[in-house]
């Protein structure tokens, strides 16, 4: 009895495995796709500066690393469930017994480092929404540096199962890294989506409702504070701890669902639908400040009836009510929306 129990629990944990791979396949191909389009939002930007390069590094360096992860882990999975199905134990013995073969440390190492590079585009989100406020890294900052503190030994502790020296902390780290992920993906979510949802009343004032919800909606809020991936890091953990026998169809995604939810957000940016420091600025001060010079001439409606031209705006007033109607158009014109007749006959040209 024992003896089948035992083979039952280990077809269990092949079936998880196999189910692991296959999601974290179909994620890499919707990482892919979102790259393209990145890229190709990229390529047909006229302007090109700090933003433009930084999104293109960053692409480019996260969609290699990523492709190297999915490919050795198909290929080592093809290894242990295929070619070696004969072995004695069967595949996860297999499995256990070749963890330190290099196609599976170069998978391992991949993973292990792609958070480093990701990361960083959480923290500089973060930034960005709350103005830059550095003590935020006060608390970020050290669960980041203690991950990767934590990832060598991680790694170490996965690649020599079978070494006596690391037996036995091989569970104990591997929750600890789960940990720290789980916690500092927390801190990111909570700290953008607080951000943006405090912030929700006066961008609505200053945008407008129609405007605004296009930086507030739901959405908007996950997609921003990237909460899939949180949600699913928590997941892994609590299945983790838990030692659930098929916690590798958590596992196993849980790198390429990063990757997807990072490559959104740089999607939104090139897009010019992220958050940027000028929406900030104006949601918290309740004002949004467009550029109006004294010699920039705007038609404005006559009592008359007549259309007469302004030489400039000298209200401070006006020239903002101006500006949140024209941001208003400019983002009804983006999403293909019917622009208000007031706001056509205020700005005839649009």
């Amino acid at each position: 009895m024992s003896d089948t129990s035992s083979s039952d629990a280990d077809i269990q944990a092949d079936r998880a495995c196999f189910q692991g791979v296959t999601i974290a396949t179909l994620c890499y191909g919707a990482l892919v796709m979102i790259f393209l389009q990145l890229f190709s939002v990229l390529l047909g930007t006229p302007k090109r500066g700090r933003i433009f390069w930084g999104l293109l590094i960053y692409a480019s360096l996260l969609l290699p690393v990523a492709s190297l992860a999915v490919g050795t882990t198909l290929k080592f999975t093809q290894m242990a469930l295929i070619d070696n199905r004969n072995y004695p134990g069967g595949p996860l013995a297999w499995f256990i017994a070749s963890t330190g073969n290099n196609l599976n440390v170069i998978g391992l190492a991949c993973v292990t480092i792609f958070p480093w590079i990701s990361d960083l585009l959480m923290f500089y989100r973060v930034l960005v929404l709350w103005n830059g406020q550095l003590w935020l890294l006060m608390v970020g900052g050290p669960l980041y540096l203690a991950r990767i503190s934590l990832s060598v030994p991680y790694l170490i502790t996965n690649t020599h199962p079978n070494n006596p020296s690391w037996l036995l902390p091989v569970r104990s780290f591997g929750i600890a890294y789960s940990s720290l992920s789980a916690c500092l993906n927390l801190f990111f979510t909570l700290t953008i989506a607080y951000r943006i949802w405090s912030l929700r009343p006066r961008l609505n004032t200053v945008l407008g409702t129609v405007a605004a919800s296009h930086y507030v909606s739901f959405m908007t809020i996950s997609t921003e504070s990237a909460a899939f991936f949180t949600l699913w890091a928590i997941i892994n953990l609590v299945s983790d701890s838990w030692g659930y026998i098929g916690n590798d169809v958590f596992l196993k995604p849980s790198f390429f669902i990063s990757a997807i939810t990072r490559m959104l957000i740089a999607l939104r940016m090139a897009e010019n639908r992220a958050w940027t420091r000028d929406i900030v600025k104006a949601a918290h001060t309740g004002v949004l400040d467009w550029e109006v010079s004294s010699s920039t001439s705007i038609t404005l409606p006559d009592p008359t009836g007549s259309m007469a031209s302004s030489p400039s705006i000298t209200s401070p007033e006006k020239s903002h009510i101006m500006s949140a109607h024209h941001v208003q158009m400019q983002h009804l014109q983006l999403h293909g929306q019917k622009i208000p007749k007031q706001f056509r006959a205020d700005f005839p040209s649009m």
